[in-house]
């Protein structure tokens, strides 16, 4: 059976979350996949590559989402999607009891990537929240970069309590928008 770099990403990937990464081998990704190990290896020479695969795969599915909320009309609107975004990497976590090990190791193994992607939806929300700001739809002093920092701080705490929760992504959704919804409040004009 021939198979796609795609189609042994995905097999990984749900392997990864069944067993976790540290208990699934190249030899079982293998024989999940029906490919011999050989050819396994002729399209990643590891795991670790296989698993960075993976996380670019979110990364990139997460820009994605983001570039679509930025097309979007209102800046609640926008604010709220670009915040939601992150759940691209809740749906992957869910289910899995090896989310935080899992979550644990992409920081360790893709710290500068995801340190970029980080970088870059901070500049997205600070862009959006400036735009707010000469529509006069919003209003505040700070810079906007600052804002924009506490906006993604916030949203990785709520992130967090929901994937160690094991919560479903609509909740997560949910408290997105009660925190937005309050953190606008402070900024919109009175």
């Amino acid at each position: 059976m021939k198979l796609r770099s795609a189609e042994l990403v995905e097999v990984a990937a749900r392997l990864f979350r069944h067993y976790g990464f540290e208990k699934t081998s190249m030899s079982d990704i293998a024989a999940e996949a029906q490919i011999s190990r050989t050819a396994l290896y002729n399209h990643f020479h590891s795991k670790d590559a296989l698993f960075e695969a993976i996380a670019i795969q979110l990364f990139e599915q997460f820009q994605a989402e983001v570039a679509k909320a930025q097309a979007l009309g209102q800046i609640s609107a926008r604010l709220f999607h670009i915040l939601a975004a992150k759940r691209v990497f809740l749906n992957f976590l869910r289910g899995s009891k090896h989310g935080a090990a899992l979550l644990q190791r992409g920081h360790r193994q893709l710290g500068e990537l995801s340190e970029r992607v980080k970088g870059e939806y901070i500049a997205g929300l600070a862009k959006e929240l400036e735009a707010g700001r000469r529509a006069g739809v919003l209003s505040f002093d700070q810079v906007p970069a600052t804002i924009a920092v506490a906006l993604t701080a916030a949203n990785e705490g709520l992130w967090t309590a929901s994937v160690e929760a094991g919560e479903d992504e609509t909740i997560y959704v949910e408290r997105i928008g009660q925190f937005l919804d309050l953190m606008l409040r402070g900024l919109i004009p009175r």
